[in-house]
């Protein structure tokens, strides 16, 4: 047994070293998808160990931390006063337990402009003088800590890198302006941590709950234990002492909760590595299955030698095990390269992610090639038995050439395969919180219908054929049509590599098709729902902190200014679920706002000068509410607040998850701490003075410089344009998948230039030219990539308009918008792909020797 296994993989071996070119190509596939897979568990693995690093820093002599509980956020302010109430508590050690408040500011340079790139923006902590060495992991190295109302420290590398020392002035753009202060000392943090050149400041408390526009506002709260040996006990107490509204944690439970969510990253991205897979998956059976065609004369000889089947399975197997150990020991090469571009794009797209040094877990290294070993085996496996029915007599017999046939039998199975996979579609198409079996079957669903159009194709390869070849005989009308017999003669290698071009094709226009669509519905809803010729908002957009109610103030007795209205937003406990709340003000909120009840009218804003709350359509569906009911929104500071529902409104424009709750500025502020406008929207005093408006609004932000003015036009290419920036890095990753099936048309090229070598010989001998050649091997190659574009474009679209319509009970607004741009660019492309890849083998048939070619058998 020993021997026979010995042989098969000696003759394996040989047969790859006779074809060095077709097995770089057909590994390709499984270098890209096991290079995919290295790659994005590296990013997962560099960025919880970002966090880590961080966390070890910022929790570093803490035993528990206090944080208000919202939905994967940053931490959001609460009542500095109950930091009182946690010292008081029995076991905690009241002279090292210390409030913190976190925030964001960018630089101003020597010459009064704004820093706008990461190195400019600066994370600020504010922290009790005196007591952040209690806590904090980190050590000064020049100048003193945070000890006196005036000190202000800078991390040690970016003050480096800004020619920072002790004694320099710093100015910054603050929520609440403008400020200039001087670097009284530099730290040093006990780990580095990257944070894409973002800058750390601390100063003391009082001073950044002025400079952040949140008075008497804490993010977190640090506690030491008296013993550290009763900390679980001590939690208990606390979070007693606390009520419901705030999260009381170990420093390892905060890494362990951050390790749960990564988790659902880390489901997302291998998604994109098992798609490059799967592509490369077909690139590997199209590339054995007609390996095994081309030699069946070869393996007829070794049957008449008295190789069993079983020994012929086992030749072709050997041959895949080897292209999977060899493609996935590349593969890990090509996956530490690829996190280390994975990281770079994601850091400039999300900018303030922090990730450690570059970490490639073992366990990356040991699924990726079995993963890729088994793949590669797997994909072989039809191929090797498809060999070992070889006949000898019947494989003597017959030229390496053969015509395929239309497979019926393949289709009905790819009918029965799209049957079971679309309700996983639907269910993963369907809403935020699936369960993990629901995301697998949903995952596997999307794949299923990927392999269900698969096994169909070749049904569809020669009507697709005959026309898309219409055009190409018009330029060249021989050419053209041996493109089109060569493509059409076996529709199933034809429709595999078309198939593996699909895959990565229909994706793009699937998160394209959504993209476009909620561009189209944000846009709608501006139009729809605002009034108002200007907005004030963050530099980020999507940033969760805002700009002292004084900026609005001073906007409002502008000469030009007519109706100004500023709108908070945060998370409550509202009926014990963390809940959107939005602060909006009840006397001018109408004024600016075209929201509409649910259903139809407008609602009275003025009621919420009461106890009253409006609620968004999505939110009352969920909890089942109406008008009259009553929510409960608890806070650890002032207890609980019973509210009347005044009515269901149809939002599109304010609450971020479709599911939130309005209630006024004042309640907003007492009940959930919301000291800072998120927004403000202005209006003119009438439509001549527009332009004048504009002009002194930006005066004022002069002096508040972290907060830009935008016409809702601007606004609307705003949120597009942050919606490309996402969408960027998942193309990115498609773009792998896309690269596969580059190498699987070059593959299925090559081998169809060596299978038909006579028949171009024949060509060339009746007079046709090598430039003729050449274009004949090109239009094929377009061909069979014009097929795969097709199949892709129609099942994208379905994908795309599926997950819309899914979407669109929690995105109001939601309709489908075909991506026309999107569709140009994918054709276009496809084309270009095209060409190059059929490159190298039209130069091959060209330069082969007509003699040879004629005599070939």
């Amino acid at each position: 047994m020993r021997r026979r296994r010995s042989l098969a993989f000696t003759l394996a071996i040989r047969n790859l070293r006779r074809r060095p070119l077709r097995a770089l190509l057909t590994a390709s596939g499984v270098v890209l998808g096991v290079g995919m897979i290295v790659g994005v568990l590296s990013l997962s693995a560099t960025l919880l160990s970002g966090f880590r690093e961080l966390f070890d820093v910022a929790y570093g002599k803490t035993d528990l931390v206090i944080s208000k509980s919202i939905p994967n956020g940053p931490p959001a302010p609460f009542d500095a006063r109950l930091l009182g109430r946690v010292t008081r508590v029995p076991g905690v050690d009241a002279a090292s337990t210390t409030g913190q408040l976190l925030g964001t500011a960018y630089l101003i340079d020597a010459r009064g402009r704004l820093v706008t790139s990461p190195s400019g923006q600066l994370s600020v902590s504010g922290v009790e003088p005196g007591k952040g060495a209690a806590v904090g992991a980190y050590s000064i190295v020049a100048g003193r800590d945070i000890v006196g109302p005036d000190d202000f420290t800078v991390e040690e590398g970016w003050a480096r890198d800004h020619g920072l020392k002790v004694g320099d002035a710093v100015t910054m753009a603050l929520p609440a302006g403008r400020r200039t202060t001087r670097v009284t000392g530099v730290f040093r943090f006990a780990r580095s941590v990257n944070f894409g050149d973002i800058g750390f400041v601390a100063e003391p408390l009082a001073a950044a709950q002025r400079d952040l526009g949140q008075p008497g506002q804490v993010s977190q709260i640090y506690v030491r234990a008296l013993d550290r040996a009763q900390v679980s006990e001590l939690q208990s107490r606390v979070q007693t002492a606390l009520g419901p509204g705030l999260e009381v944690r170990t420093p390892s439970a905060e890494i362990a909760n951050l390790s749960d969510q990564l988790q659902g990253l880390n489901v997302f991205l291998l998604f994109f590595a098992g798609v490059a897979l799967f592509v490369g998956a077909f690139l590997i059976f199209n590339a054995f299955n007609v390996t095994v065609i081309q030699r069946t004369r070869e393996l007829g000889m070794l049957r008449t030698l008295g190789a069993t089947r079983a020994a012929t399975i086992r030749l072709v197997l050997a041959e895949a095990v080897l292209l999977g150990i060899v493609g996935s020991a590349v593969g890990l090469l090509a996956g530490v390269g690829l996190a280390v571009g994975l990281i770079a794009l994601m850091s400039s797209v999300f900018v303030g992610v922090p990730f450690g040094s570059l970490t490639i877990p073992a366990g990356a290294l040991i699924y990726g090639t079995i993963v890729g070993t088994l793949v590669t085996a797997a994909a072989a496996l039809w191929p090797a038995v498809r060999a070992g029915r070889t006949s000898p007599l019947q494989a003597m017999r017959q030229r390496a050439e053969r015509i395929g046939g239309a497979p019926w039998r393949p289709a009905v199975a790819g009918l029965v395969v799209l049957a079971a996979s679309i309700p996983g579609v639907g269910i993963f198409a369907s809403g935020d919180h699936l369960s993990t079996g629901e995301t697998v079957y949903g995952v596997a669903g999307i794949i299923g219908v990927f392999l269900g159009v698969a096994l169909l194709a070749p049904i569809l390869v020669r009507p697709l054929v005959r026309v898309l070849s219409v055009p190409l005989r018009v330029f060249g009308r021989t050419e053209g049509r041996l493109a089109a017999d060569n493509a059409a003669r076996a529709p199933g290698r034809t429709a595999l590599t078309a198939s593996a071009v699909m895959v990565g094709l229909a994706l793009v226009i699937t998160f394209s098709g959504f993209s476009a669509s909620a561009v189209s519905a944000v846009r709608d809803s501006i139009d729809r729902s605002l009034a108002s010729d200007f907005i004030v908002v963050p530099r980020n957009i999507f940033e969760s902190q805002g700009f002292s109610p004084e900026l609005a103030r001073q906007i409002a007795a502008l000469p030009d200014a007519g109706d100004v209205s500023a709108v908070r937003f945060g998370y409550a406990t509202i009926d014990g679920k963390a809940t959107e709340l939005i602060g909006v003000d009840p006397a001018s909120y109408g004024r600016i706002s075209e929201t509409r009840l649910d259903g139809d009218g407008t609602p009275d804003w003025s009621a919420l000068a009461g106890p009253a709350a409006y609620v968004t359509h999505n939110y009352a569906a969920d909890e089942g509410l109406g008008a009259g009911d009553t929510i409960a929104i608890a806070t650890p500071s002032a207890g609980v607040d019973r509210l009347r529902v005044a009515g269901v409104v149809d939002d599109r424009v304010e609450s971020q998850s479709g599911k939130g709750v309005f209630v006024s500025t004042a309640r907003a502020e007492r009940d959930a701490g919301l000291t800072q406008d998120l927004r403000v929207y202005v209006q003119a005093r009438d439509p001549s003075s527009r332009q004048a408006l504009r002009a002194e609004v930006e005066r004022v932000l002069e002096r508040f410089p972290s907060a830009k003015v935008l016409s809702n036009a601007e606004l609307k290419d705003e949120i597009e344009s942050a919606f490309s920036q996402v969408f960027s890095f998942l193309y990115a990753l498609l773009g792998v998948a896309i690269f596969a099936s580059a190498f699987g048309i070059v593959n299925t090229l090559a081998m169809s230039v060596l299978e038909r070598r006579r028949e171009i010989g024949m060509i060339r001998a009746v007079g046709g030219t090598r430039s003729q050649v050449r274009r004949m091997i090109r239009r094929e190659s377009v061909l069979v990539t014009l097929v795969g574009v097709i199949l892709g474009l129609v099942v994208g679209l379905v994908l795309a308009y599926a997950f819309v319509r899914s979407a669109a009970s929690s995105f109001p607004g939601l309709r489908f918008v075909m991506p026309w741009q999107t569709i140009v660019i994918v054709v276009a492309g496809a084309l270009v792909v095209a060409v190059l890849a059929a490159a190298l083998p039209a130069r091959r048939a060209a330069r082969m020797n007509v003699i040879t070619a004629v005599a070939y058998e």
